[in-house]
Protein backbone atom coordinates (compact mmCIF):
# COMPACT_ATOMS: atom_id res chain seq x y z
CA UNK A 1 0.00 0.00 0.00
CA UNK A 2 1.67 3.64 -0.86
CA UNK A 3 1.51 6.73 1.39
CA UNK A 4 1.66 10.02 0.46
CA UNK A 5 4.17 12.47 1.35
CA UNK A 6 1.90 14.28 3.77
CA UNK A 7 2.11 11.26 5.63
CA UNK A 8 5.26 10.75 6.67
CA UNK A 9 5.94 13.92 8.59
CA UNK A 10 3.68 12.34 11.08
CA UNK A 11 4.98 9.10 11.52
CA UNK A 12 7.87 10.97 12.25
CA UNK A 13 6.41 12.89 14.99
CA UNK A 14 4.86 10.34 16.23
CA UNK A 15 7.94 8.03 17.10
CA UNK A 16 9.51 11.26 17.79
CA UNK A 17 6.89 10.94 20.61
CA UNK A 18 7.12 7.64 21.95
CA UNK A 19 10.88 8.09 22.33
CA UNK A 20 10.41 10.87 24.42
CA UNK A 21 7.51 9.28 26.39
CA UNK A 22 9.70 6.33 27.07
CA UNK A 23 12.49 8.85 28.27
CA UNK A 24 10.57 10.04 30.68
CA UNK A 25 8.62 6.88 32.01
CA UNK A 26 12.33 5.54 32.21
CA UNK A 27 13.36 8.78 34.08
CA UNK A 28 10.29 8.33 36.27
CA UNK A 29 11.18 5.04 36.95
CA UNK A 30 14.99 6.01 38.14
CA UNK A 31 13.13 8.74 40.39
CA UNK A 32 10.52 6.30 41.91
CA UNK A 33 13.43 4.23 42.76
CA UNK A 34 15.68 6.47 44.61
CA UNK A 35 12.58 7.88 46.02
CA UNK A 36 12.02 4.41 47.77
CA UNK A 37 15.15 4.35 49.60
CA UNK A 38 15.36 5.50 52.97
CA UNK A 39 18.51 7.15 53.13
CA UNK A 40 18.89 10.17 51.70
CA UNK A 41 20.64 10.54 48.51
CA UNK A 42 22.11 13.30 46.27
CA UNK A 43 24.03 13.77 42.44
CA UNK A 44 26.66 15.69 42.54
CA UNK A 45 28.06 17.10 39.54
CA UNK A 46 32.22 17.25 38.94
CA UNK A 47 31.89 20.79 40.53
CA UNK A 48 29.81 19.91 43.66
CA UNK A 49 26.32 20.94 42.47
CA UNK A 50 23.45 19.24 43.54
CA UNK A 51 21.65 17.90 40.23
CA UNK A 52 19.33 15.44 41.29
CA UNK A 53 17.62 14.28 45.12
CA UNK A 54 15.60 11.75 46.16
CA UNK A 55 12.46 12.27 48.58
CA UNK A 56 14.24 11.62 51.79
CA UNK A 57 16.88 14.30 51.08
CA UNK A 58 14.33 16.68 50.63
CA UNK A 59 12.36 16.18 53.50
CA UNK A 60 15.51 15.94 55.28
CA UNK A 61 16.52 19.08 53.93
CA UNK A 62 13.03 20.84 55.10
CA UNK A 63 12.91 19.35 58.34
CA UNK A 64 16.07 20.71 59.80
CA UNK A 65 17.19 23.47 58.75
CA UNK A 66 20.73 25.84 59.80
CA UNK A 67 21.20 25.74 63.21
CA UNK A 68 21.46 28.83 65.44
CA UNK A 69 25.48 29.30 65.61
CA UNK A 70 26.15 27.90 62.42
CA UNK A 71 26.52 29.48 58.87
CA UNK A 72 25.57 27.24 56.19
CA UNK A 73 23.69 27.55 53.23
CA UNK A 74 19.86 27.50 54.10
CA UNK A 75 19.14 24.98 51.17
CA UNK A 76 20.53 21.85 50.26
CA UNK A 77 17.97 21.12 47.67
CA UNK A 78 19.26 20.76 43.51
CA UNK A 79 21.35 23.95 42.01
CA UNK A 80 23.15 24.33 46.05
CA UNK A 81 26.81 23.62 46.03
CA UNK A 82 27.12 21.08 48.56
CA UNK A 83 30.95 21.73 48.61
CA UNK A 84 30.44 25.10 49.58
CA UNK A 85 27.96 24.46 52.22
CA UNK A 86 30.26 22.21 53.56
CA UNK A 87 33.24 25.27 53.45
CA UNK A 88 30.92 27.60 55.17
CA UNK A 89 30.23 25.68 57.84
CA UNK A 90 31.25 26.85 61.32
CA UNK A 91 30.03 25.83 65.22
CA UNK A 92 30.61 22.11 66.53
CA UNK A 93 29.84 20.39 63.04
CA UNK A 94 33.02 22.56 61.34
CA UNK A 95 34.80 19.57 61.66
CA UNK A 96 32.93 16.79 60.17
CA UNK A 97 31.96 19.26 57.31
CA UNK A 98 35.58 19.87 56.27
CA UNK A 99 36.24 15.96 56.69
CA UNK A 100 33.31 15.10 54.46
CA UNK A 101 34.02 17.95 52.09
CA UNK A 102 37.77 16.95 51.01
CA UNK A 103 36.30 13.10 51.16
CA UNK A 104 34.46 14.14 48.32
CA UNK A 105 36.55 16.26 46.46
CA UNK A 106 39.18 13.20 46.52
CA UNK A 107 36.53 11.03 45.25
CA UNK A 108 35.35 13.68 42.33
CA UNK A 109 39.14 14.04 41.26
CA UNK A 110 39.89 9.76 41.62
CA UNK A 111 42.34 10.14 43.90
CA UNK A 112 40.33 7.43 46.34
CA UNK A 113 37.90 5.07 44.97
CA UNK A 114 34.86 5.87 48.09
CA UNK A 115 34.91 7.94 50.87
CA UNK A 116 32.96 7.25 54.31
CA UNK A 117 32.30 9.44 57.24
CA UNK A 118 30.25 8.76 60.44
CA UNK A 119 29.18 11.86 62.52
CA UNK A 120 26.52 13.03 64.69
CA UNK A 121 23.76 14.95 63.58
CA UNK A 122 21.60 16.37 67.01
CA UNK A 123 18.32 18.06 66.71
CA UNK A 124 16.99 20.19 69.69
CA UNK A 125 14.47 17.20 70.41
CA UNK A 126 16.95 13.68 69.48
CA UNK A 127 20.35 12.26 69.42
CA UNK A 128 21.60 10.79 65.62
CA UNK A 129 23.95 9.65 64.46
CA UNK A 130 24.77 9.50 60.11
CA UNK A 131 27.25 8.18 58.13
CA UNK A 132 27.91 9.23 54.51
CA UNK A 133 29.16 7.71 51.77
CA UNK A 134 30.15 9.14 48.32
CA UNK A 135 30.62 7.53 45.47
CA UNK A 136 31.61 7.68 41.50
CA UNK A 137 28.59 7.45 39.28
CA UNK A 138 30.09 5.17 36.89
CA UNK A 139 29.00 4.29 33.72
CA UNK A 140 31.46 7.24 31.98
CA UNK A 141 29.63 9.89 33.90
CA UNK A 142 31.16 12.73 35.92
CA UNK A 143 30.27 13.39 39.13
CA UNK A 144 29.05 11.19 42.50
CA UNK A 145 26.34 9.92 43.95
CA UNK A 146 26.29 11.15 48.44
CA UNK A 147 24.13 8.84 50.52
CA UNK A 148 23.52 9.68 53.90
CA UNK A 149 22.02 6.72 56.17
CA UNK A 150 20.59 7.28 59.84
CA UNK A 151 22.95 4.68 62.30
CA UNK A 152 21.05 6.01 65.26
CA UNK A 153 19.61 2.96 66.34
CA UNK A 154 22.59 1.04 65.60
CA UNK A 155 25.09 3.63 67.87
CA UNK A 156 21.97 3.66 70.52
CA UNK A 157 22.52 -0.28 70.71
CA UNK A 158 26.03 -0.05 70.47
CA UNK A 159 26.12 2.76 73.83
CA UNK A 160 23.98 0.06 75.50
CA UNK A 161 26.31 -3.10 74.80
CA UNK A 162 29.27 -0.20 76.27
CA UNK A 163 26.82 0.28 79.28
CA UNK A 164 26.08 -3.80 79.67
CA UNK A 165 30.13 -4.40 79.58
CA UNK A 166 31.10 -2.24 81.70
CA UNK A 167 28.13 -3.32 83.81
CA UNK A 168 29.20 -6.90 83.99
CA UNK A 169 32.76 -5.86 84.09
CA UNK A 170 31.89 -4.13 87.86
CA UNK A 171 29.69 -7.38 88.80
CA UNK A 172 32.41 -9.63 87.31
CA UNK A 173 34.54 -7.69 90.37
CA UNK A 174 32.67 -7.58 92.62
CA UNK A 175 31.73 -11.53 92.43
CA UNK A 176 36.06 -11.70 92.66
CA UNK A 177 35.54 -9.90 95.97
CA UNK A 178 33.22 -12.11 97.08
CA UNK A 179 34.61 -15.12 96.69
CA UNK A 180 37.67 -13.69 98.20
CA UNK A 181 36.22 -12.21 101.30
CA UNK A 182 34.68 -16.13 101.69
CA UNK A 183 37.93 -17.87 100.98
CA UNK A 184 39.58 -15.28 103.40
CA UNK A 185 37.26 -15.33 105.86
CA UNK A 186 35.57 -18.70 106.51
CA UNK A 187 37.88 -21.16 104.54
CA UNK A 188 41.39 -19.25 105.29
CA UNK A 189 40.33 -19.46 108.94
CA UNK A 190 39.48 -23.11 109.23
CA UNK A 191 42.78 -23.53 107.58
CA UNK A 192 44.82 -21.75 110.34
CA UNK A 193 43.32 -23.36 112.55
CA UNK A 194 43.62 -27.03 111.27
CA UNK A 195 47.58 -26.02 110.99
CA UNK A 196 47.71 -24.77 114.38
CA UNK A 197 46.25 -27.96 115.20
CA UNK A 198 48.42 -30.66 113.49
CA UNK A 199 51.13 -27.94 114.98
CA UNK A 200 49.72 -29.35 118.66
CA UNK A 201 49.65 -33.14 116.74
CA UNK A 202 53.33 -32.80 116.46
CA UNK A 203 54.04 -32.36 120.08
CA UNK A 204 53.29 -35.46 120.66
CA UNK A 205 54.72 -35.36 124.44
CA UNK A 206 52.18 -32.38 125.47
CA UNK A 207 49.61 -34.10 124.46
CA UNK A 208 47.33 -36.75 125.45
CA UNK A 209 45.92 -39.88 124.21
CA UNK A 210 42.18 -38.70 124.43
CA UNK A 211 43.25 -35.41 123.84
CA UNK A 212 44.89 -36.27 120.42
CA UNK A 213 42.27 -38.12 119.33
CA UNK A 214 40.33 -35.24 119.63
CA UNK A 215 42.57 -33.19 117.64
CA UNK A 216 42.43 -35.70 114.86
CA UNK A 217 38.23 -35.42 114.71
CA UNK A 218 38.85 -31.88 114.83
CA UNK A 219 41.56 -31.89 111.96
CA UNK A 220 38.52 -34.07 109.99
CA UNK A 221 36.03 -31.65 110.51
CA UNK A 222 37.98 -28.73 109.15
CA UNK A 223 39.04 -30.49 106.10
CA UNK A 224 35.55 -31.89 105.29
CA UNK A 225 34.36 -28.02 105.79
CA UNK A 226 36.77 -26.44 103.65
CA UNK A 227 36.31 -29.35 100.76
CA UNK A 228 32.42 -28.32 101.27
CA UNK A 229 32.96 -24.68 100.78
CA UNK A 230 35.15 -25.40 97.82
CA UNK A 231 33.06 -27.75 95.96
CA UNK A 232 29.97 -24.93 96.70
CA UNK A 233 32.53 -21.49 95.26
CA UNK A 234 33.14 -24.66 92.30
CA UNK A 235 29.91 -25.30 91.57
CA UNK A 236 28.84 -21.40 91.23
CA UNK A 237 31.38 -20.82 89.51
CA UNK A 238 30.27 -23.77 86.80
CA UNK A 239 28.62 -26.80 87.77
CA UNK A 240 30.94 -29.64 86.82
CA UNK A 241 27.30 -31.90 86.13
CA UNK A 242 26.65 -29.58 83.33
CA UNK A 243 29.63 -31.09 81.73
CA UNK A 244 29.20 -34.48 82.55
CA UNK A 245 25.71 -35.12 83.08
CA UNK A 246 23.73 -32.90 81.29
CA UNK A 247 21.35 -29.46 81.84
CA UNK A 248 18.47 -31.19 83.34
CA UNK A 249 20.38 -33.27 85.91
CA UNK A 250 23.09 -29.52 86.73
CA UNK A 251 19.16 -27.92 87.50
CA UNK A 252 17.99 -30.59 89.97
CA UNK A 253 21.87 -30.08 91.86
CA UNK A 254 21.82 -26.96 91.70
CA UNK A 255 17.76 -26.64 92.72
CA UNK A 256 18.67 -28.94 95.91
CA UNK A 257 21.28 -26.38 97.01
CA UNK A 258 19.55 -23.44 96.37
CA UNK A 259 16.54 -24.56 98.56
CA UNK A 260 18.98 -25.94 101.35
CA UNK A 261 20.48 -22.21 101.15
CA UNK A 262 17.54 -19.60 100.79
CA UNK A 263 14.50 -21.74 102.03
CA UNK A 264 12.39 -21.08 98.74
CA UNK A 265 10.89 -24.62 98.08
CA UNK A 266 11.62 -25.04 94.23
CA UNK A 267 9.99 -27.09 91.75
CA UNK A 268 11.37 -28.51 88.48
CA UNK A 269 9.59 -29.93 85.43
CA UNK A 270 11.67 -31.21 82.37
CA UNK A 271 10.88 -33.11 79.64
CA UNK A 272 11.54 -37.05 80.15
CA UNK A 273 13.60 -37.42 77.45
CA UNK A 274 15.40 -34.37 77.28
CA UNK A 275 18.63 -34.96 74.86
CA UNK A 276 21.57 -33.15 75.76
CA UNK A 277 22.20 -30.02 73.77
CA UNK A 278 25.06 -27.77 72.15
CA UNK A 279 26.83 -26.65 75.18
CA UNK A 280 26.77 -22.89 74.71
CA UNK A 281 23.26 -23.40 75.19
CA UNK A 282 23.23 -25.97 78.06
CA UNK A 283 24.61 -22.96 79.71
CA UNK A 284 23.08 -20.20 78.72
CA UNK A 285 20.12 -21.98 80.31
CA UNK A 286 21.45 -22.68 83.01
CA UNK A 287 22.67 -19.23 83.93
CA UNK A 288 19.01 -18.06 83.15
CA UNK A 289 18.11 -20.46 85.76
CA UNK A 290 20.78 -19.64 88.72
CA UNK A 291 19.44 -15.60 87.97
CA UNK A 292 16.02 -15.81 88.06
CA UNK A 293 16.34 -17.83 91.17
CA UNK A 294 18.65 -15.35 92.82
CA UNK A 295 16.10 -12.68 92.04
CA UNK A 296 13.21 -14.43 93.53
CA UNK A 297 15.26 -15.22 96.39
CA UNK A 298 16.75 -11.56 96.70
CA UNK A 299 13.34 -9.52 95.93
CA UNK A 300 10.04 -11.33 95.31
CA UNK A 301 9.67 -12.79 98.47
CA UNK A 302 8.68 -15.70 97.43
CA UNK A 303 8.66 -19.06 99.30
CA UNK A 304 8.17 -21.23 96.27
CA UNK A 305 8.85 -21.07 92.57
CA UNK A 306 8.73 -23.22 89.61
CA UNK A 307 11.09 -24.07 86.79
CA UNK A 308 9.31 -25.28 83.64
CA UNK A 309 11.98 -26.39 80.66
CA UNK A 310 10.46 -27.95 77.51
CA UNK A 311 11.95 -28.92 74.25
CA UNK A 312 11.53 -29.84 70.95
CA UNK A 313 12.32 -29.85 67.16
CA UNK A 314 12.63 -26.35 67.11
CA UNK A 315 13.69 -24.74 69.99
CA UNK A 316 14.24 -24.60 73.73
CA UNK A 317 11.84 -22.81 76.61
CA UNK A 318 12.88 -22.09 79.48
CA UNK A 319 10.03 -20.36 82.48
CA UNK A 320 10.82 -19.72 85.84
CA UNK A 321 8.16 -18.34 87.78
CA UNK A 322 7.06 -17.57 91.83
CA UNK A 323 4.30 -15.89 93.62
CA UNK A 324 6.04 -12.96 95.36
CA UNK A 325 5.80 -9.41 94.78
CA UNK A 326 6.18 -8.93 91.24
CA UNK A 327 7.16 -6.03 89.55
CA UNK A 328 5.50 -2.59 88.86
CA UNK A 329 4.45 -2.12 85.12
CA UNK A 330 6.51 0.98 84.61
CA UNK A 331 9.19 -1.37 85.43
CA UNK A 332 8.39 -4.33 82.87
CA UNK A 333 7.96 -1.39 80.90
CA UNK A 334 11.15 0.59 81.22
CA UNK A 335 13.04 -3.33 80.77
CA UNK A 336 11.39 -3.93 77.48
CA UNK A 337 12.20 -0.25 76.35
CA UNK A 338 16.04 -0.76 77.68
CA UNK A 339 15.43 2.79 79.36
CA UNK A 340 17.65 2.99 82.73
CA UNK A 341 19.26 1.16 84.48
CA UNK A 342 17.71 -2.34 84.15
CA UNK A 343 19.86 -4.25 86.51
CA UNK A 344 22.68 -6.61 84.97
CA UNK A 345 21.17 -9.80 85.30
CA UNK A 346 17.62 -9.01 83.50
CA UNK A 347 20.13 -7.40 80.94
CA UNK A 348 22.27 -10.14 81.00
CA UNK A 349 19.84 -12.49 80.44
CA UNK A 350 18.48 -10.52 77.19
CA UNK A 351 21.51 -10.46 76.00
CA UNK A 352 22.79 -14.35 76.49
CA UNK A 353 19.13 -15.09 74.85
CA UNK A 354 19.88 -12.41 72.18
CA UNK A 355 22.95 -13.97 71.14
CA UNK A 356 21.97 -17.44 70.55
CA UNK A 357 18.50 -16.18 68.49
CA UNK A 358 16.32 -16.47 70.68
CA UNK A 359 14.19 -13.60 72.40
CA UNK A 360 13.15 -12.80 76.48
CA UNK A 361 9.76 -12.48 77.72
CA UNK A 362 9.65 -11.10 81.26
CA UNK A 363 5.75 -11.21 82.88
CA UNK A 364 4.28 -9.92 86.26
CA UNK A 365 1.35 -8.74 87.47
CA UNK A 366 1.92 -7.76 91.19
CA UNK A 367 1.33 -11.22 92.26
CA UNK A 368 4.65 -12.87 90.77
CA UNK A 369 7.03 -12.76 87.98
CA UNK A 370 7.72 -15.27 84.92
CA UNK A 371 10.72 -15.34 82.98
CA UNK A 372 10.63 -17.33 80.03
CA UNK A 373 13.11 -17.39 77.01
CA UNK A 374 13.11 -19.46 73.95
CA UNK A 375 16.15 -20.21 71.75
CA UNK A 376 16.53 -22.47 68.75
CA UNK A 377 17.54 -25.63 68.91
CA UNK A 378 20.08 -24.53 65.81
CA UNK A 379 21.05 -21.39 67.32
CA UNK A 380 22.81 -18.97 65.55
CA UNK A 381 24.76 -16.34 67.15
CA UNK A 382 23.94 -12.91 66.47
Amino acid sequence: MSHSNSDKPSVGVSLHQQAEAALVRSEELKQAFIDSVASHIAVLDPSGVIVAVNSAWQRFTCENPARSGERQARSCGIGANYLDVCRKCIGESAGDAMLVHDGIQAVLTRRIPSFTHEYPCHSPTEQRWFTLMATPLGGGLEGVFVVHTNITERKRTEDELRKLLLQLDRAEDMERRRIARELHDSTGQKLAALGMTIGLLQDATSVSASDKNDLFANCLTMVEQCAKEVRTLSYLLHPPLLDELGLASAIHNYVEGFSKRSGVQVTFDASPDLARLPAELELMLFRIVQESLGNIHRHSGASAANIRLVCDVEQVVIEVSDQGCGMSSAAIDAIKARRGVTGVGIAGMQERVRHLGGRLELESCGQGTTVRAFIPRQHKTA
